[in-house]
């Protein structure tokens, strides 16, 4: 696709992420309106904490922007922008492990671990984009589970109670969780168009499955990135991105989804 016009399908994916992204602004508008209006709602915290959403929404707005146009580029262009991504990450991951594995053997065993939870991933999305119908299963990783994953805080942020993992994660939540799958599935279904045009279409069972096997493989990551984080006393990678934290914290989710994606379509796609 470099250096010629998109093809149809990118359009309908564009279509699909902006219309995902108004979902989202809408949702915090309403939801803070909801939550706004309870008898003793503390409407101070309440604006601080609006403000933080909308500071990640638009970040993560330009991060989604930016992952579908290195996507519709493709070849070198998702070469080069995976590999800085990787590095940055790699080296957040690093600091962290440090901290985490002071030993300097456990440090080595450490540190090929990290090349391979980053670096095997990330060559996968290379892969997947070079075989046929390669643009749409990128997207759909990508935009899945970055969509599942900014729904799940949002939905953790303003409406989360009950922690399944105090142990691991001490933010994440059930509901947030549940916000998640409904981003995830929702974002798929928006980019069905995108399938039919471009392909392969594996059918709706197996198509929405491998979907729910996404999400869960992202909360899986999420989860394990936050356990190295415990590990070494740190609260994020990193400060790269506002109201985010680092590069592999927004990473994360990805990292453990690709495998997952990149195994469905082997195995499961006609």
């Amino acid at each position: 696709m470099t250096g010629g016009a998109w093809p149809p399908e990118v359009w309908y994916v564009l279509k699909g992420l902006i219309l995902a992204q108004a979902i989202c602004a809408i949702a915090i508008l309403l939801v803070g309106v909801l939550l706004g209006r309870r008898p003793n709602a503390d409407r101070d915290a309440l604006r601080r904490r609006l403000r933080n959403l909308w500071r990640r929404f638009w970040v993560w707005a330009a991060i989604s922007g930016g992952l579908l146009v290195v996507n519709a580029e493709g070849g070198m262009v998702l070469a080069a922008s995976t590999g800085i991504i990787g590095v940055l990450a790699l080296r957040e991951v690093l600091r962290a492990g440090r901290r985490a594995f002071p030993a300097a053997a456990t440090f080595a065993v450490f540190t090929a671990v990290a090349l391979l939870w980053i670096g095997g991933p990330l060559w996968l999305l290379n892969d997947l984009r070079a075989q046929a119908g390669g643009f749409f299963l990128a997207a759909w990783i990508m935009l899945s589970v970055a969509i599942a994953d900014i729904a799940a805080m949002f939905g953790g942020l303003l409406l989360g109670r009950h922690h399944p993992f105090p142990g691991v994660s001490g933010g994440k939540t059930l509901e947030g969780m549940v916000a998640g799958v409904l981003g995830g599935m929702g974002t798929a279904a928006a980019l069905l168009p995108a399938m039919q045009i471009e392909g392969p279409d594996p059918g709706a069972g197996v198509y929405f499955s491998a979907t729910m096997l996404l999400v869960i493989a992202g909360v899986a990551g999420d989860l394990a990135a936050s356990a190295l984080k415990r590990k070494a006393g740190i609260k994020d990678f990193g400060c790269a991105l506002p109201g985010h934290g680092g590069v592999m914290d927004r990473l994360d989710s990805l990292l453990f989804a690709l495998p997952a994606g990149w195994l469905a379509v082997r195995y499961l796609w006609s």
